[in-house]
């Protein structure tokens, strides 16, 4: 970038001594204005803002002093050099005041001039550099911010020790003395309003971390203090004054521990239910222990008895994610005598409503040790639970018409191709709109995520085997890694990655 320089000097014959001096000397280097007076000089400036200001003192209209006193108030960052035929003291005295770079007496030499001129360009150069690299790193940390600010919620989620929420939020450059979470079930359609109700939060002076998990618009507010009843009173009226009303939310209570910040976000779920539009959002205020009593076993295993009835393997993952949230706080003895009378209670349901005969001790065993993460405790019980669901779902398909058994034949032995629901019309000889309602009305899910769940089946079966994740993507029928990975999370509940360590 150019060196903006003014040049106010009122003798003409001067005036262009010093444009043609600097032209020649610093070519290719600076840009050079020239005014003829103190008022004029005042008027350029304004205009293009130089980076340097060689100014003549006595000058018609504005002195040089005046001017340069008028041009800071201006704009701080300009650097000036006084040119002047005066060597008196109160003159001198007034440029340190003004902060002028140099004093240089005329009639000068001009290898003085160009010294001065030199150091103080180098000086600019300098003063550029050092903007342009904080620039450069504020720059940096806003696009790093948003990932800092994911990886930080999801160790909160997944139950990470305190050590290491301690290190995402130092990484984060943040102090959190207080968490509260609340979550908003909503379509993701939804995310724009989410993302500005964040923003409205972050501008009350609080860390909002938000994602997208599980359906729900999970919101974690941390403050740098203990969260005061006036804090709260803000937040739920920021919350309510969102029109997000019209949708289920969950309001967890806060914690002041870092080691229980994901204690807020069990409570945000079990308290997820819709709002009278009259009725006030409250954050509850329950300690850690009283809030997380008594875990409802039953309540969970009609809602995986649902997911059986309906076939929908989706919102299975979603239950399993909730119980293990709760269950992911005790001891592993505690945690297992859980998961065996959840699946006790699962069974007996089964049996009585499907009228089967289930033996519980031919499913695999629910294995965790103590050092095993809350992604471990989750992989384990959706395991042991899909070999339960994966056979109900094959009687199910028996029990389907044969126009059914053809499409899904179909899409069983081409799933790896990238299939349509035209291309499957075309193959049972029907029209696309009428084998779009017979796969919904036969399997309660469209065709794509029909093939979908198909080829996320034989992906778990390939990554128990050790195949590389980027490999299975294409092997199984997805177009892309990324999309892979989306639809395996949100149909099994953790990565491809993640599911494959399991297994290890």
């Amino acid at each position: 970038m150019l060196c903006k320089v003014l040049i106010a000097e009122d003798e003409e014959i001067e005036r262009e001594f010093l444009k043609n001096l600097l032209k020649e000397h610093f070519q290719n280097i600076v840009e050079v204005y020239t005014a003829k007076n103190g008022r004029e000089a005042l008027d350029i400036y304004e205009q293009v803002l130089p980076h340097l200001v060689l100014m003549d003192i006595n000058m018609p209209m504005m002195n040089g002093l005046e001017a340069i006193e008028h041009m800071k108030q201006f704009h701080q960052q300009s650097k000036y050099i006084i040119l002047t035929s005066y060597d008196y003291f109160d003159y001198a005295k007034e440029a340190i005041r003004l902060g002028v770079e140099d004093y240089v007496l005329k009639p000068s030499n001009p290898n003085m001039i160009i010294e001065s001129v030199s150091h103080t360009i180098s000086d600019i150069k300098m003063q550029q550099n050092k903007e342009a690299s904080a620039s450069a790193l504020v720059q940096k940390y806003a696009q790093v911010q948003p990932i800092l600010e994911q990886e930080c919620l999801n160790a909160i989620l997944m139950r990470n020790t305190e050590l290491e929420i301690q290190m995402h939020l130092k990484q984060m450059n943040y102090i959190a003395k207080s968490a509260v979470c609340f979550m908003i079930e909503a379509p993701m359609e939804t995310k724009d309003q989410m993302q500005t109700l964040k923003e409205d939060l972050c501008d009350m002076g609080y860390r909002c971390l938000y994602q997208y998990v599980k359906k729900m618009h999970v919101f974690y507010i941390l403050h740098n203090q203990v969260f005061s009843d006036q804090d709260m009173i803000v937040i739920q009226n920021t919350i309510e004054l969102s029109n997000l009303k019209k949708y289920a939310i969950g309001l967890g209570s806060i914690q002041n521990e870092i080691k229980n910040f994901s204690d807020s976000y069990v409570l945000a779920m079990r308290n997820a239910r819709l709002y009278e539009e009259k009725e006030e959002l409250v954050f509850p205020i329950n300690d850690h222990l009283t809030s997380l009593a008594g875990l409802d076993i039953a309540y969970y295993s009609n809602q995986l008895l649902k997911c059986f009835q309906l076939g929908n393997e989706e919102k299975m993952s979603l239950i399993i994610h909730e119980f293990c949230q709760e269950v992911a706080m005790n001891h592993v003895g505690h945690t297992k005598q859980m998961v065996q009378e959840l699946l006790k209670n699962l069974v007996n349901k089964l049996s009585q409503q499907l009228k089967l005969d289930i033996d519980i001790s031919t499913l695999p065993q629910f294995h965790i040790k103590e050092e095993d993460t809350y992604q471990n405790i989750e992989i384990s019980l959706h395991y042991v639970l899909h070999a339960l669901f994966h056979p109900l779902k094959e009687d199910r398909f028996q029990q389907t018409n044969t126009l059914a058994k053809q499409a899904m034949t179909y899409i069983r032995k081409n799933y790896r191709k990238p299939i349509t629901l035209n291309d499957l019309a075309k193959h049972l000889q029907v029209t696309p709109f009428y084998v779009s309602k017979l796969i919904k009305s036969s399997f309660q899910k469209n065709f794509t995520d029909v093939v979908a769940e198909i080829r996320i089946e034989e992906a778990k079966r390939m990554l128990k085997e050790h195949h590389l994740v980027k490999e299975i993507a294409f092997d199984v029928g997805f177009q892309s890694q990324s999309y892979f990975a989306k639809m395996f999370k949100k149909i099994v509940g953790v990565t491809p990655k993640e599911y494959q360590e399991f297994f290890h």
